[in-house]
């Protein structure tokens, strides 16, 4: 019977040991996907950055030429980055981007949920995104 008590002592201190790894390992995962993340914005400004000129953007009049095939999301992150503290409605960034098609003001509705629900970007309010 002592036996059968020592070996769920030793079985019970190896499961906690491989939980307290498995934590490490998930804040790890975490990290490196935030890692990843950072990377990608990165890549992608760099990309936006180098394909036009860089302009400022006070409300939502500018627009920004889209000749290369820049994906939409870095489009759109790229439009919420130049301007941080607005709040930007699909239709103003599709203006922005010069895409007023209503097809289009669709795509971008999906892609900034999509980045919204990834951290890319928030909804502050119906409709309306910031930078993430």
């Amino acid at each position: 019977m002592t036996d059968d008590l020592n070996q769920v002592v030793a079985l019970a201190g190896e499961l906690t040991t491989l939980r307290q790894r498995l934590a490490q390992l998930n804040a790890e995962r975490v990290m490196i996907e935030g890692q990843i993340a950072g990377y990608i914005d990165r890549i992608a400004a760099a990309a936006v950055a180098g394909a036009s000129a860089p302009v400022a953007i006070p409300a939502a009049v500018q627009t920004v030429e889209r000749d290369d095939p820049m994906p939409l999301s870095a489009a759109v992150l790229l439009v919420l980055r130049r301007s941080p503290e607005t709040a930007l409605s699909a239709v103003e960034i599709g203006a922005i981007l010069n895409m007023n098609d209503y097809a289009d003001f669709g795509n971008i509705r999906t892609h900034l949920s999509r980045m919204a629900k990834d951290g890319r970007a928030k909804r502050v309010s119906f409709g309306k995104y910031k930078v993430g």
